[in-house]
């Protein structure tokens, strides 16, 4: 068993998000075309519920950061009442998403000067031309169009994507594929050269998911909870509108079902360390491709938070985003 930090570096904007399951397509399309069919069909099966998943993977974040974990708050004793400057400072960094990773590893959840908004992406919107069929000119009416687009934020110049790989061979694989990924392209537009990228380095991250006296985990991808996964936590939920990819994407109908999921910083009880992974496969989600499944695991990291918090975390529904 293999903890890897996938670090990649940019080398262009990109419009689609760095989520799992976004990765995951880029990976099984690789496979297909570079392995085969066969070779892709073996690969799925190996993700039956009861298997062994040969590659779990988190979403892409940014640099150093981390999503907060969404814990209750804990019991503090009384004491005086904060200065006013400190209290004013404490509510603007409450609302914070993102920890420093070395924070979150060593336990300091509550640290206020480890959370920042460094971890959101540089958003943008770009405007283009519609050019008519008949003239070839950009139209006088109605002739722009706007689209988003995202980069990374100052002073962070790469994007961290982590893995739960099951043995040598897959972990061949996975740097085979996601290096095949990175000349093709990321995501939208990728054909006009958007969501391009390098890989800069694998770490291994072994110690951060072997935690004996963890007692909680936290998702680090966007996921579905199987039907035996923790329910007792805090989290938020999202509703996915998917579209599929690649060779399918210009099929008569490419729309997928809409879905719920948990987001990443959703916590659950239970340490989940002797496998550091929740959710599943989803399937009938295209309805022009019954055979199409739909990557719905997440990779779990262990974190260790205490008796008090605990016993607050019972079907806690910490909002939506």
């Amino acid at each position: 068993m293999h903890y890897i930090e996938i670090v990649i570096r940019p080398l262009s904007d990109w419009m689609t998000p760095w989520q799992a399951d976004t990765l995951f397509g880029h990976l099984a399309w690789s496979i297909r075309y570079e392995e085969g069919e066969q070779a892709l069909k073996e690969w799925f099966d190996a993700y039956d519920e009861g298997g062994e998943p040969p590659i779990i993977l988190s979403d892409g974040f940014v640099g150093r950061w981390l999503p907060r974990p969404m814990l209750p708050p804990v019991r503090r004793p009384d004491k005086p009442l904060l200065e006013l400057e400190e209290a004013i400072e404490a509510k603007k960094r409450k609302s914070l998403r993102w920890i420093d990773r070395d924070a979150l590893i060593q336990g300091r959840y509550d640290d206020l000067d480890s959370l920042s908004d460094k971890g959101e992406p540089r958003e943008s919107v770009v405007h283009h031309n519609v050019i008519s069929r008949y003239s070839h000119r950009s139209l006088n009416e109605d002739g722009l169009y706007a689209v988003e687009q995202y980069g990374l934020p100052e002073e962070e110049t790469t994007i961290s994507i982590y893995a739960r790989v099951k043995d040598d061979r897959e972990l061949e694989r996975l740097k085979f594929h996601m290096e095949r990924a990175g000349l093709v392209g990321f995501g939208k537009r990728k054909s006009v050269g958007m969501g391009r990228f390098e890989v800069e380095e694998y770490i291994a991250r072994d110690a951060w998911f072997n935690r004996p006296d963890a007692d909680a985990h936290m998702w680090l991808s966007h996921g579905v909870p199987a039907p035996h996964d923790p329910v007792h936590g805090c989290y938020r939920i999202d509703t996915k509108y998917g579209k599929l990819g690649d060779g399918l994407a210009t099929s008569g109908n490419p729309f997928k079902r809409p879905f719920t999921r948990l987001v990443p910083g959703s916590v659950f009880t239970g340490s989940n360390a002797h496998r550091n992974w929740s959710g599943r496969m989803l399937q009938n989600l295209a309805p022009a491709h019954p055979e199409v499944v739909q990557y719905a695991f997440a990779l779990t990291l262990p974190l260790t938070v205490g008796e008090d918090r605990l016993a607050q975390m019972d079907f806690r529904f910490a909002g939506g985003f």
